[in-house]
């Protein structure tokens, strides 16, 4: 008697619920492109190796020459004594200026060298991370998806148990 209660509840609800919501039915490959779509930690790792891969593209500048340059102007005016005339003239002086150097490193004790192997071993493990996030998502999508189907086929038997308890 207990079990045809509990199998009448479990009906109602889930009846009620359905008439609440307007069902989607979704193929699995659907629900899985969906989950991919819209999933944070998967966002994340995304932009993680987004950083790693210009990280790594930093690493490969560092062994480039450096170039700079400056320019630069000045201006003074004042009160100045010529020694042609012996008298104080006012008088305006305009400067300019300006430089360009470059340097290359030619040996950092290797720096360079190991700064660049260790950003692409982090990298990699984004890479690896992104691709284990994907299956992750992918797993968890196929096994809800699996519940579902699996709680409609023990709805269906419910439905069939009560139809013969009647």
């Amino acid at each position: 008697m207990q079990r045809i209660l509990l199998t009448l509840l479990l009906v109602i609800l889930v009846s009620a619920t359905g008439y609440a919501q307007q069902a989607q039915k979704i193929t699995l490959e659907e629900a899985v492109q969906i989950a991919l779509d819209n999933n944070f930690a998967l966002k994340q790792a995304e932009n993680n190796l987004e950083q790693a891969e210009n990280d790594l593209l930093s690493e490969y500048a560092d062994f480039l020459p450096t170039l700079s340059g400056n320019l630069g102007g000045s201006q003074s005016s004042g009160v100045q004594f010529n020694n042609n005339t012996g008298e104080f003239v006012n008088s305006i002086v305009n400067g300019f200026n300006g430089g360009i150097s470059t340097g290359i490193t030619v040996f950092s004790g290797l720096e360079n060298l190991y700064s660049l192997r260790s950003t692409q071993q982090s990298k990699l493990s984004s890479e690896e991370r992104l691709q284990r996030a994907k299956e992750q998502v992918i797993f968890d999508t196929v096994n809800r998806f699996l519940q579902v189907l699996r709680q409609e086929e023990l709805l269906n038997i419910a439905k069939e148990n009560l139809a013969t308890s009647r």
